[in-house]
């Protein structure tokens, strides 16, 4: 078992606007980072309890948004990963393989920021990424002059994600060794990670037959169309 966190989920979509316009205009979230890297354009969403939405799609300004599209042909618009926040990615990886588990894309040389991806086969069912990252995500966004803004108090909240898989006892197992909280039966669980708000849900059925993002549902999510977009704050100095 790994000491891990969980940081966000991330979605895959063929073009960014629509998801953004949708996540921060209509549900009122808030904006903590927006880039590109390796291809792909990256837009992470903050609501008010602290959870996050990464939205990632093809970089259209680079040869390298291949691997992007090439995963929205084979799946589609669905999530890509759930990212997970560690103090060691090379502790948390040696961790992993000596529970049998087999990291890949390992990267240790970049002393700003590190990461190492889980397979779904060993992750329930979807990939999960290792990261760390020398700044919390203000000074990240100050790092690259990005502007956050803040999120709707009043709008929904993003609280996770629910799939559905055939052989819970594995998820479950799988899980409790990325360092999840596992609660529920053989035909329901949560994932959790202490007082993070943000969790991941698993229903019995087909592969992914079921995938679907949750929102608060104390919450209306058609009441989020009442939500303007999320107002400016400073950055730290």
């Amino acid at each position: 078992m790994i000491d891990s966190n969980i940081d966000h989920v991330a979605i895959a979509v063929p073009d960014r606007a629509p998801a953004i316009e949708r996540y921060l205009g209509v549900a009122g979230g808030g904006s903590v980072a927006s880039g590109r890297r390796a291809g792909i354009t990256i837009d992470q969403i903050v609501f008010s309890r602290g959870t996050k939405l990464e939205v990632i799609g093809p970089d259209p300004e680079s040869p390298a948004r291949g691997r992007t599209d090439d995963f929205l042909a084979t799946f589609g618009s669905v999530v890509h990963h759930v990212t997970l926040m560690v103090e060691s990615v090379e502790a948390s990886v040696a961790a992993l393989r000596s529970a049998g588990v087999r990291p890949v894309g390992v990267k240790l040389d970049d002393p700003r920021y590190r990461e190492a991806f889980v397979l779904p086969q060993q992750a329930g069912g979807v990939m999960v990424q290792l990261s760390w990252k020398d700044v919390d995500d203000e000074g990240w966004a100050l790092r690259y002059g990005h502007q956050p803004t803040t999120p709707r108090s009043e709008c929904p909240d993003f609280v996770g994600a629910r799939w559905s898989q055939p052989a819970l006892d594995i998820v479950a197992s799988q899980w409790r060794i990325l360092g999840g909280t596992v609660s529920g039966n053989s035909e329901k669980l949560s994932v959790s990670w202490g007082e993070n708000q943000l969790r991941l849900e698993y229903v019995r059925g087909e592969p992914r037959q079921v995938e679907e993002l949750l929102f608060d549902s104390a919450v209306l999510y058609s009441a989020s169309r009442e939500c303007g977009p999320a107002t400016a704050r400073a950055s730290r100095a």
